[in-house]
């Protein structure tokens, strides 16, 4: 009986190259997690139109 390791990633950094490599690594089969650091500041998505 094999046991499959379950392979995991921790990508600290959310910007454009963090989100490729997470979005990569999933398809491989990788579990992953992203982290991204945000200030107290609210945020109200005024600059996403």
């Amino acid at each position: 009986m094999s046991q499959r390791q379950s392979k995991h990633a921790i990508i600290v950094g959310g910007s454009l190259g963090g989100l490729m490599m997470g979005l990569a690594l999933s398809r491989s089969g990788c579990t992953v997690t992203i982290l991204e650091r945000a200030d107290s500041s609210l945020r109200n998505g005024a600059f996403i139109r």
